[in-house]
C-alpha cells in the first residue's frame, strides 16, 4: 500500500512540475517578430497615447496661455484627424507597392504617382496648418510648430528603436537609460519661442 502511494506522490509531482513549466513557458512573451499583429483597439490606443503625447509636448514648446489654446488646439486637433487619414491612405499604398516588390501584379507608374500626391496633400495639410494657426500663434510660435511637425514622426521613430533596442530579444539588449527626450529635439531643444 505505500508503494502505490509514493508512485502515486511521484507521479503526482511530475505532473506538477510538467504544468508549471508548460504555464511558465506560455507566460513568456513573444519573440519578437513573432508578436501577434496589434488589433484595431490597440492600434487606437496607441494613436490616442501617441497624439496626447504630441499635444502635451506642443504645449509646453509653444507655452500657450489658455485663451490662446482654447482657440489653437481645436484646429490642430482637425489638422491631426486629416494628418491621420492621409497617412493611412499613405500605408495603404505602401502596403500595395511592397506586395508589388514581392511578386503580386501592380501598377507601378500609378501608385508612384499616388505616393507623390499624397505627400503633396500632407504637405499642403501642413502649410494650412501654419497659415491658419497666425491667428493665434505669433511668427515665432508659427516656427516652432513648424520644426515640431516635421521632427515628431522623426523623434518617435528614435524613440521607439531605443526603446526596442534597450528591451530587444536577449543577446541584443543594451543597458542603460533612455535619453532624455528634450536633448533629443521634442522638447524646447529646436527652438521653442521665448516669450
Amino acid at each position: 500500500m505505500i508503494r502505490i502511494r509514493r508512485h502515486h506522490a511521484l507521479l503526482l509531482m511530475m505532473v506538477l512540475v510538467t504544468a508549471l513549466f508548460a504555464a511558465s513557458v506560455c507566460a513568456q512573451p513573444p519573440e519578437p517578430g513573432n508578436q501577434p499583429p496589434m488589433t484595431e483597439e490597440q492600434q487606437e490606443q496607441l494613436r490616442q497615447r501617441v497624439e496626447s503625447m504630441r499635444i502635451w509636448k506642443l504645449t509646453e514648446l509653444l507655452q500657450l496661455e489658455p485663451d490662446e489654446a482654447a482657440v489653437f488646439f481645436p484646429l490642430y486637433r482637425q489638422h491631426l484627424i486629416k494628418l491621420d487619414t492621409l497617412q493611412r491612405r499613405q500605408m495603404e499604398l505602401d502596403q500595395i507597392i511592397e506586395a508589388g516588390l514581392h511578386g503580386e501584379d501592380v501598377d507601378y507608374d500609378k501608385l508612384i504617382k499616388q505616393s507623390f500626391d499624397m505627400t503633396e496633400q500632407q504637405n499642403e495639410l501642413a502649410e494650412k496648418l501654419i497659415k491658419d494657426s497666425g491667428k493665434v500663434l505669433s511668427q515665432q510660435q508659427q516656427a516652432a510648430l513648424l520644426l515640431f511637425e516635421r521632427r515628431f514622426h522623426q523623434r518617435l521613430r528614435e524613440m521607439m528603436f531605443e526603446i526596442s533596442r534597450d528591451f530587444g530579444p536577449p543577446g541584443m539588449r543594451r543597458h542603460g537609460g533612455m535619453q532624455d527626450s528634450s536633448s533629443r529635439g521634442m522638447g524646447r531643444g529646436y527652438g521653442g519661442p521665448g516669450r
